[in-house]
């Protein structure tokens, strides 16, 4: 394609803009969008049903609305002159990024001109909006720039297939189940709703006696229904419910009976142990692919790294100095206190010690006897002249210097500074004259059980769980992006909905509810929690009868509801255990290269690490 010479010219300055030819451009650009992008996710989280047209709060959305898409649509004809549309190897269309963002700005221009013409107020108007509110997946575009954030994104775009895999076998199973309820429970899911229905046998009676003969919930009347009561099941939510349904279940328009057949706990039992299965496969793969991701971001890292060492020369491997130990000047007396403190009797007896005292504090209880009173009272001040000993005796054993550079003995010190302080303040009785309670120094005496974690393999663990607490961050954000895309929906699809007297929401009520965007992120707490998240979701097919809603929502809010808990609880849940099990196989692996390093010096230098005292 021919290319003129103004518009080669007209590329060339717009890249120049990019580039830092023009003052901080390069920078200031990419930031200056993020706050845009910022901007905009707080005004859709403001957005609600509830705002009136004419309101000053409605205009404001409005003009912020027409003055980001503007923005946007400015960004993106930004970058299509500087990088051209569809040619060239780093042209606008070859990023999956622009393409979404280009798709974003294109929604949000069709929803401006359709809201300024008179055909605003048609039924295509809430799949606009629907369209608009896609924006707030603009955030995700800080991925890329948080390399671990961009592990976690493409661990989950590369458990696509796989996950997708064990979707399909589900599926087949549910679907499996689902025509064999559907033979078995088919119209038998009814019951009668009266005061006195003892004598009630069938739907005849429960008429002729001016009651409600209902269908429940969750039953097995078609294949639709069948698949989203297994669902629920399968999610472990309120599956009893269902199981004693079917065991009561006696017949087409019969009222059930209690443990008529129960033959079908056979159906629920099995359903249940394969689900087990196929929800550990879940973890299974994204175990896998996380570690496969971590790797091949691994490889490329050392290979970058190779290349920047090529022409260099190997480095020859630096000799470990030989260095006398800082313990070979101690006197004999303080070289065996230094040998107590750093044997496994001591670490052993320290801690049958404070588990002892941790169950006497136990048996603390109210209105308890006074020997009891003065046995815990005693014990504490056994306890922690005990600990007060061991302090100063790893203080003339390792020195001040240190001794403080390790973690856990500013631990053991904090302990015992706080629970002198709450043994001073309790003899002198001086409750009344300062603002902090004694008891609440009492109370911290409980953090002596945080002592059992010095113990070497839990060491390790919580090691682990120290090191991941960066990438579990990053996971939480993607929660967060995750859990506001789903809010903002919630509160387009749902915020209408209000319980009526004569049929009572269950799960719906006026603190869970999807009013505004803050309440609309709580219930999607309680759903991703699996509290109940069933009984929501039927409470809006409940509310959402023809002409009260729009028409899509009976088939919309099961949809919405059952991909939100597959993706919350499936497959960014099971995410956070891949993080941890490849961080403890990453923290097995530097120990054995540890203990390779000390194998091959004996002596390291003094003040960093200490082979004997170990940190």
């Amino acid at each position: 394609m021919a290319m003129r010479k103004t518009d080669l010219e007209t590329r060339r300055r717009c890249a120049g803009a990019k580039s830092v030819k023009i003052g901080h451009c390069t920078c200031c650009l990419p930031r200056t969008v993020l706050l845009f992008i910022l901007l905009n996710c707080i005004t859709i989280a403001m957005e609600r049903p509830g705002i009136e047209s004419a309101s000053k709060e409605r205009m404001f959305l409005n003009i912020s609305g027409y003055v980001f898409s503007a923005v946007f649509l400015v960004e993106m004809l930004f970058k299509v002159l500087t990088l051209g549309l569809f040619f060239g190897s780093e042209s606008y269309c070859r990023s999956a990024w622009n393409v979404v963002d280009g798709s974003l700005v294109v929604a949000s221009l069709v929803d401006i001109v359709v809201s300024m013409t008179p055909a605003s107020h048609s039924k295509m108007l809430g799949i606009l909006k629907v369209l608009r509110l896609m924006r707030t997946l603009r955030p995700l575009r800080v991925v890329k720039r948080a390399p671990k954030l961009k592990l976690a994104m493409e661990a989950l775009i590369t458990a696509v297939k796989p996950v997708g895999n064990i979707l399909l076998v589900c599926c087949a199973f549910i679907f499996f189940y689902a025509i064999l309820g559907l033979q078995l429970f088919k119209g038998k899911f009814y019951t009668c709703r009266g005061e006195y229905i003892d004598d009630i046998t069938n739907k005849t009676d429960c008429l002729s006696a001016n009651y409600r003969w209902e269908q429940k919930d969750f039953n097995f009347d078609s294949l639709p229904q069948a698949l989203i009561s297994l669902f629920v099941m399968y999610s472990k939510d309120g599956w009893v419910t269902l199981m004693y349904d079917g065991l009561d279940a006696v017949g087409v328009d019969q009222q059930p009976v209690i443990n008529h057949n129960e033959w079908m706990l056979l159906f629920f039992i099995s359903f249940m142990i394969v689900s087990f299965f196929l929800l550990d496969m879940f973890i299974g793969v994204m175990v896998d692919t996380f570690h496969n991701c971590q790797k091949q971001q691994k490889k490329l890292a050392a290979e970058a790294k190779n290349r920047s060492q090529c022409g260099a020369g190997a480095p020859g491997e630096a000799e470990v100095p030989q260095q006398t130990p800082y313990q070979a000047s101690y006197s004999r007396m303080r070289l065996s206190i230094h040998t107590l403190c750093t044997s496994h009797q001591l670490d052993l007896f320290m801690a049958v010690l404070i588990f002892i005292s941790v169950l006497i504090m136990a048996v603390e209880h109210y209105q308890q006897p006074l020997y009891i009173k003065k046995l815990t009272e005693y014990s504490h001040y056994v306890f922690t002249s005990i600990l007060v000993i061991e302090v100063l005796l790893k203080l003339v054993a390792f020195g001040v210097l240190r001794f403080l550079r390790n973690s856990w003995n500013l631990m053991d010190l904090v302990v015992v500074l706080v629970s002198i302080m709450s043994i001073v303040l309790n003899l002198m009785r001086v409750s009344q004259h300062i603002p902090v309670n004694p008891t609440i120094l009492r109370v911290s005496r409980v953090l002596r059980l945080a002592q059992v974690l010095k113990a070497k393999r839990i060491r390790v663990l919580l090691t682990t769980i120290i090191k991941t607490l960066s990438q579990v961050g990053n996971i939480c954000l993607l929660f967060l992006f995750f859990f506001s895309i789903y809010a903002t929906l919630g509160v387009e699809f749902f915020g209408q909905l209000e319980c009526i007297e004569d049929d009572l929401c269950l799960g719906l009520n006026e603190y869970v509810n999807f009013k505004h965007f803050g309440m609309a992120l709580f219930t999607l707490f309680l759903v991703c929690t699996g509290d109940n998240w069933s009984v929501i979701m039927m409470d809006t097919l409940k509310q959402c009868r023809p002409g009260e809603c729009s028409h899509y929502l009976m088939w919309v809010s099961p949809i919405y509801f059952i991909a939100f808990v597959v993706i919350a609880q499936f497959v960014l849940a099971n995410l956070v255990v891949a993080v941890i099990v490849q961080a403890m196989e990453d923290s097995n692996q530097v120990k054995e290269e540890g203990v390779s390093r000390v194998s091959a010096a004996n002596l390291v230098v003094s003040g960093t690490s200490d082979p004997i005292y170990l940190l």
